[in-house]
């Protein structure tokens, strides 16, 4: 057989381009990932991002070749196409739109939303011309191969760049935050000392945040939010209530941003990988994912680096998802059993209509009609299992501060023994149940 360096070189490319598709190739061990990555290179390929902690490697592999000796390779553990992964702020019934990847820029356009102007060319068969909004690569009609003309801004665009309110929450302890207690837990500490990752379309600038650092794992160096979800989410787990902002569920906290999603709420497999990765390398205690995919997928690539994450004592909270009670399980990485899984509930004690229903979530937060911080300096309300997750998260940063010498691993068994049952549900709507963070003033010793 092929060494599993010269099988990849045989069907990967330097570059995106009209036959290729990024792939993720997970090998079963170092002395693999070593001798394949040192072929690539002196063959002139660079991967699109490579993990050595975690034997991962992603190529954009030529479709034009099988990859069935690739798949059978001894070396090989997995190998998976580079899924879209979106924020998971909820979205009206049936709006989820399938989405496909630009081969020249490879941002992400739902099929709909690329333009699908009738070409007025002598095209008698009047196919559509279709246009990425990202980067305007324009494929030609396949008729008469003539150009589109540059497409102007989209609606969600102009929707995206408008102000928001600045005029707050209306209390500096918004109802959500009461609901899980944390009011109670600030007696005893505020969560100083914990860093805490958001993996997400990025952070702020905004008054009522304190950013200490982050990353940009998709383009550029800056971490800066350019969609909003990333900031309301951030405001839910660490809003400081300055200028007039409302208390997140631990104000002292430690906040870092990843940037792994873009600026209309979607992103790749791989950049939530790497998103990991940093957090691994830059000792996260904490890492709250309001994002996933559908149920049903599977990604072994991610749920290999999620148990990396955790086995080097990182809490990771991952948001259910947003399929309501007919989703037939909850989205990927909340299905890990690594991962803490939130479901979302309303301001009367109802688990939310979008939150999905299943096996493996754990806690229920409030996600519902949630307040928080937004673009330009603004504050705005919000809903989805995304919203409720970074309570849970905030709410793991109060307890390992509480309690110095508990480990990541800890953090779950005690957060579940302290959850309100709400009637009428059962656990695959609420898990164990509603989120009780008042027992972090009194409780001092980790679970054995």
């Amino acid at each position: 057989m092929k060494s599993i360096g010269k099988c990849l070189c045989e069907c990967a490319a330097n570059s995106p381009g009209k036959h290729t598709k990024k792939h993720i190739i997970s090998l079963r061990s170092r002395k693999a990932y070593d001798e394949a990555i040192k072929e690539l290179k002196l063959a002139g390929i660079k991967p699109a991002h490579a993990w050595r902690g975690s034997c991962i490697i992603c190529l954009h592999l030529d479709q034009r070749i099988s990859l069935k000796e690739l798949h059978r390779h001894h070396h090989v553990s997995s190998l998976e196409k580079d899924v879209i992964m979106r924020a998971l702020g909820a979205s009206p019934k049936g709006s989820r739109k399938s989405l496909v990847s630009c081969e020249s820029c490879e941002s992400f356009e739902s099929n709909k939303s690329r333009s699908s102007e009738r070409s007025r060319s002598s095209c008698k068969t009047r196919k559509s011309h279709v246009s990425c909004e990202s980067c305007k690569f324009r494929k030609p009609c396949r008729s008469c191969h003539k150009p589109l003309a540059r497409q102007q801004r989209s609606r969600s665009r102009q929707i995206a760049a408008r102000v928001q309110s600045s005029k707050g929450c209306g209390s500096r302890i918004p109802w959500n935050i009461q609901r899980v207690g944390a009011p109670a837990a600030w007696k005893k500490t505020l969560g100083r000392g914990i860093r805490l990752a958001v993996i997400d379309t990025g952070i702020g600038p905004h008054p009522n945040l304190t950013v200490a650092g982050g990353a940009n794992v998709i383009s550029g160096s800056s971490y800066r939010d350019d969609n909003g979800h990333g900031t309301h989410v951030s405001g839910i787990a660490a809003g400081r209530g300055r200028s007039g902002g409302p208390l997140g569920v631990a104000p002292g906290v430690s906040l870092y941003a990843v940037k792994a999603l873009d600026n209309k709420g979607l992103g790749s497999l791989s950049s939530i990988l790497d998103g990991l990765e940093w957090c691994i390398k830059n000792r996260m205690k904490v890492v709250n994912m309001s994002l996933g995919t559908d149920s049903g997928t599977k990604s072994p690539a991610l749920q290999r680096v999620v148990k990396r994450a955790h086995k080097n004592g990182i809490v990771l909270v991952a948001a259910a998802g947003n399929s309501g009670k007919n989703s037939g399980g909850i989205d990927i990485p909340a299905v890990y059993p690594e991962t803490i899984a939130v479901a979302a509930s309303g301001r009367s004690n109802q688990i939310a209509e979008f939150s999905s229903r299943g096996k493996g979530i754990e806690l229920t937060a409030p996600g519902d009609s949630i307040c928080s911080c937004w673009l330009n300096d603004g504050y705005k309300t919000e809903s989805g299992t995304s919203m409720s997750t970074p309570h849970v998260a905030g709410g793991a940063a109060l307890l390992l501060a509480a309690n110095p010498g508990m480990k990541g691993s800890q953090v779950a068994p005690m957060l579940k023994r302290w959850t309100r049952k709400l009637p009428n549900y059962n656990s695959s709507s609420q898990g164990q149940g509603l989120l009780q963070l008042s027992k972090t003033a009194t409780a001092f010793n980790p679970v054995k």
